[in-house]
């Protein structure tokens, strides 16, 4: 079905994953990237290591 209403309006393809918003298509990488992202450990904000 076409929408003439919208015919004016140019699409746009995003991926959910990426970084780099210049390369639009994902690469395996990005993927990799963001599925280790959550397992990186946190470190609380102004703490410091004691011996």
């Amino acid at each position: 079905m076409h929408d003439t209403a919208r015919s004016s309006i140019e699409g746009q393809f995003t991926t959910l994953v990426g970084d780099t918003p210049d390369r639009v298509v994902s690469t395996a990488s990005d993927h990799f990237r963001t599925g280790v992202r959550p397992l990186r450990p946190k470190k609380p904000r102004g703490s410091t290591i004691t011996p």
